[in-house]
C-alpha cells in the first residue's frame, strides 16, 4: 500500500511517498479504502512538530473512503457503507486506512467524496463554534479572522444564515473578494487598516458579541479590545503564533468577558456528539447554507511528481544504510544536491565561479552573490540572479576583545553589518510602557515626522519592539523606508507578547547592505542579548513624544559591528575604544 510518512519533523522536503505494509483491522475496527483525502492546517502544525506526534509515523486526520473489511465485533457499519472521518489515529494520506468505529460517520447522498473529505474536520469545527462554544444568535455582531481561509469560508456564510452580522478580516487584496463571497458583511485588510479601528467605525467601540480567532498572538490584543461588555472571546487556532500568557486582570476582567480555548477534541467526546455535529454540517450543506468550492486537487504521489527531487535527492538505503544517490533504491530521502554538485546535472558551481569572477572585476573587491535555481521535470532548469554585494575588506574583532558589562549599553548577537559608528549622539526609543500594537500606525507616522527634522547628515539610532518596516503592523512598526531614512543604527528588541525570532534578514536588507547601515536583533530568549534601560533612564530626554523619546548625548554612542561573528554592540559614551575605525573605511554588510 502507497502513503505518505514522515521520518522527522520539518517543512515539506520531509513528506515520503513511499510503500508501507497495512495490519488486518481489529475487532472493533475497519479498513477503508480511501477515495478522497482532505488537507488541513493541523497536517503542518503535525509536519512540523509543533504539535508532536510519535515517529515515524503517516499523517493527515480526514478522509473519505469505502470499507472494505470490517472486526469481528463492528456494528455500526458494513462492508460497502461510505463514511468520513476527522480524528486520530493520524495517517489519512494513504490509499488505505485503518480506523475505529467510533470515529466514522456516514456520509449521505448527494454530498460527493471530495466534499466529504474536506468538510468533516472544518465542518465539524464551524458547528461547535456556532453551535456550542458561543451559540450565535440572529443580530449578534461578529467578528472572525482569517475569513478566506478554508474554515472561514465555512463559518462565515454559515454564521450569515444563522442572522449574524459577519466582520471578516484578510491579509490581501484577492482575499477581500473571497471573503465578500462568501458570507462577510464587512471586510478589513488587515495589512492595511488597523482592524480596531475599521470595527469600530462599523459597529461602534466595545460592539462585538463573539470573536472567532484561529490566527492567535497577530490578533489577541486587538480582538479583546473590540468586544463587548461579556463578550466571548473564542481562541481556537495559532496560525501566528500561540497565545501562551493571558493577564485575566487586563485582557478579561476589565470587560468581565468570556474566554475559551476550545478544540475539536472537546465537543466529540462522545459518538452521539459527534454523530449529531456531522449531521448539522452534511444538512447546512444539502440545505445550501454554505457552499464548498474545492480549488485544486492532487493525486497521492504528487509529493514528487514534479520531477525536481530527481535533481537533489539520495536514499539512505533500508538494509545497508549507505546513501545512494538515486531515487531507485529503497529507504530515507534525503536533500544532498549531490546530482548538482557531483555529477553536474546542473552547472550550478561553474555558473556560481563566474560570477564572483565578474563581480570582483566590477566592484573591486571580493563580492557575495545570492541566487535561485528553478528546477523543472519538462524543462531546462534556470538560473537567477537575486543581488551582488560587496564583502567587507576591513573586519572588526570582537570575539578576542574583553568587553565589560557595565560599559555597553547594548548588545546583539545576531547584527548585520561591519565596521564602527562614531558619531551618533542621538537615540529614539519607542517607549515599552506605551506602545501598543494596535497604536502601530500612529507609532511609525510620529517616528516619520521625527526623522524629517534631521539633516541629510545627521543620524541617529532608533529602537523598538518587533520588526522594523514589517508590512504586517501585527509583528512590528510599519515604517516605511522614507520614514527612518535618517537611521544609521536599527535596533528590534523582542518581547513575549512579540516574539523575534533572530534571523540575518530584514525588510530593508538592500537598503541596509548598500547603504551601509547597522541592524541589531535584541532576542528575548537570549541570555546574552541585552538593552540596558537602567542606564538610560539615568540620561536626559531631549523630547518626549506621545510614543517615542528622544535622547540626545554630548559624547557619541559607539557602535562596533563584527562582520564575521555577528556580534554587535553599543557602547556608552564614556567608554570608547582608544583606537575607533573611521567610518568611512568601512565597506559595510
Amino acid at each position: 500500500m502507497k502513503s505518505i510518512q514522515i521520518e522527522k519533523f520539518g517543512g515539506p522536503e520531509v513528506l515520503v511517498y513511499k510503500d508501507v505494509e497495512i495490519k488486518k483491522p481489529g475487532p472493533k475496527e475497519v479498513l477503508i479504502k480511501n477515495l478522497s483525502i482532505g488537507l488541513n492546517f493541523i497536517d503542518v502544525y503535525h509536519r512540523t512538530g509543533l504539535y508532536p506526534i510519535p515517529l515515524p509515523s503517516g499523517i493527515g486526520l480526514e478522509a473519505c473512503g469505502v470499507i472494505e473489511e470490517v472486526g469481528s465485533e463492528v456494528n455500526l457499519f458494513k462492508v460497502g457503507d461510505r463514511v468520513t472521518h476527522a480524528s486520530m489515529p493520524i495517517g489519512a494520506y494513504s490509499e488505505k486506512q485503518i480506523m475505529p468505529e467510533e470515529k466514522l460517520v456516514s456520509v449521505p447522498d448527494g454530498v460527493s467524496d471530495e466534499v466529504a473529505s474536506c468538510i468533516t474536520l472544518k465542518g465539524i469545527t464551524a458547528e461547535y463554534l456556532l453551535h456550542r462554544a458561543y451559540p450565535l444568535k440572529k443580530g449578534d455582531k461578529v467578528l472572525y479572522h482569517a475569513a478566506a481561509g478554508g474554515l472561514g469560508q465555512i463559518l462565515c456564510p454559515w454564521a450569515n444564515a444563522l442572522g449574524a452580522q459577519v466582520i471578516g478580516t484578510v491579509g490581501s487584496k484577492a482575499k477581500e473578494e473571497i471573503a465578500k463571497k462568501n458570507g462577510c458583511h464587512h471586510v478589513i485588510n488587515y495589512t492595511e487598516k488597523n482592524f480596531v479601528e475599521e470595527v469600530e467605525k462599523i459597529v461602534g467601540k466595545n460592539s462585538i458579541d463573539v470573536v472567532y480567532d484561529g490566527v492567535g498572538i497577530k490578533t489577541f490584543k486587538g480582538s479583546i479590545e473590540t468586544l463587548k461588555i461579556r463578550g466571548m472571546m473564542v481562541a481556537f487556532g495559532n496560525a501566528s503564533g500561540y497565545v501562551d500568557t493571558i493577564d485575566v486582570k487586563k485582557d478579561i476582567n476589565a470587560k468581565g468577558l468570556f474566554f475559551t480555548r476550545p478544540s475539536i477534541a472537546h465537543y466529540t467526546v462522545t459518538r452521539e456528539e459527534l454523530v449529531e455535529s456531522a449531521k448539522k454540517v452534511f444538512d447546512a450543506i444539502l440545505s445550501a447554507k454554505f457552499k464548498v468550492d474545492i480549488s485544486k486537487k492532487y493525486s497521492l504521489q504528487d509529493s514528487e511528481k514534479d520531477g525536481s527531487l530527481r535533481y537533489v535527492g539520495s536514499v539512505l538505503t533500508k538494509n545497508d544504510k549507505q546513501l545512494r544517490h538515486s531515487l531507485a533504491f529503497e529507504g530515507t530521502r534525503a536533500i544532498t544536491f549531490a546530482h548538482i554538485l557531483k555529477w553536474k546535472t546542473f552547472p550550478l558551481t561553474a555558473i556560481a565561479t563566474e560570477l564572483l569572477k565578474l563581480g570582483k572585476k566590477s566592484l573591486g573587491c571580493e563580492v557575495e552573490i545570492e541566487f535561485s535555481v528553478n528546477l523543472y521535470k519538462d524543462k531546462k532548469p534556470n538560473f537567477n540572479i537575486l543581488q551582488i554585494k560587496p564583502m567587507s575588506n576591513i573586519m572588526v574583532d570582537l570575539e578576542n576583545k574583553s568587553l565589560e558589562k557595565d560599559s555597553i549599553f547594548s548588545r546583539s548577537n545576531h547584527s548585520l553589518g561591519n565596521g564602527s559608528f562614531n558619531d551618533l549622539r542621538d537615540l529614539i526609543i519607542v517607549r515599552d510602557e506605551t506602545f501598543l500594537i494596535t497604536k502601530s500606525h500612529e507609532i511609525a507616522r510620529e517616528i516619520a515626522s521625527l526623522n524629517k527634522r534631521f539633516s541629510k547628515s545627521e543620524h541617529y539610532i532608533i529602537c523598538g519592539p518587533g520588526r522594523w518596516g514589517s508590512t504586517d503592523h501585527w509583528m512590528g512598526i510599519p515604517v516605511t523606508w522614507d520614514q527612518i531614512s535618517r537611521a544609521k543604527v536599527f535596533i528590534e528588541v523582542g518581547r513575549d507578547d512579540l516574539p523575534i525570532e533572530p534571523s540575518f534578514g530584514s525588510h530593508f536588507f538592500q537598503n541596509i547592505t548598500s547603504l551601509n547601515k547597522g541592524y541589531f536583533t535584541i532576542d528575548q530568549k537570549s541570555k546574552s542579548d541585552f538593552m540596558n534601560y537602567e542606564w538610560l533612564s539615568e540620561n536626559d530626554i531631549v523630547k518626549k513624544y506621545d510614543y517615542i523619546d528622544h535622547y540626545k548625548f554630548s559624547e557619541p554612542l559607539i557602535v562596533r559591528i563584527d562582520g564575521t561573528s555577528g556580534l554587535g554592540i553599543i557602547q556608552k559614551p564614556s567608554n570608547r575604544y582608544n583606537q575607533l575605525m573611521d567610518e568611512s573605511k568601512s565597506s559595510g554588510i
